[in-house]
């Protein structure tokens, strides 16, 4: 069995055990790409990518000792869910305003990204805070 079959395999075992798709692309040398939307965080399918190489080695053994690289996609639900439930229990309004507060504090008030008309404070706060939000949350 090749690795690339075995990459194959180990998404779809992966796929499997999260309940969400996961893909393994090669990258380049010895190293390869895990990738998902919502489900798992990176840390928790990092730690299941590593148990499940170790525990079958007979079906994923050409897999050990690659560095396999996550990365994990969240759906625009994901994202408005998120949203909503910090804006629920109150998070939402408390991060925004004390992020917006740092962000005047040290003269930062609009950035401008390339030829895009600047966004006020509280567009990138509350981007950020919600994407922090989505990294540490298992869906």
């Amino acid at each position: 069995m090749s690795r690339s079959t075995q990459a194959r395999a180990l998404g779809q075992h992966l796929s499997k055990l999260t309940g969400v798709r996961a893909e393994l692309r090669y990258d380049a040398g010895s190293m390869w790409l895990v990738e998902w939307a919502d489900g798992p965080t990176r840390d928790e399918m990092r730690d299941l990518v590593d148990k499940t190489i170790t525990s079958h080695p007979h079906h994923f053994g050409l897999m050990a000792g690659r560095t396999i690289r996550s990365s994990r996609h969240e759906s625009t639900r994901a994202w408005a869910a998120r949203a909503v439930a910090a804006r629920r229990d109150g998070a939402l309004a408390r991060e925004v305003s004390r992020g917006v507060a740092a962000r005047r504090a040290l003269g930062v008030d609009e950035i401008r990204l390339g030829t895009l008309k600047p966004k006020a404070p509280e567009w990138y706060v509350l981007l950020d805070f919600v994407q922090r939000m989505i990294d540490s949350t298992s869906r």
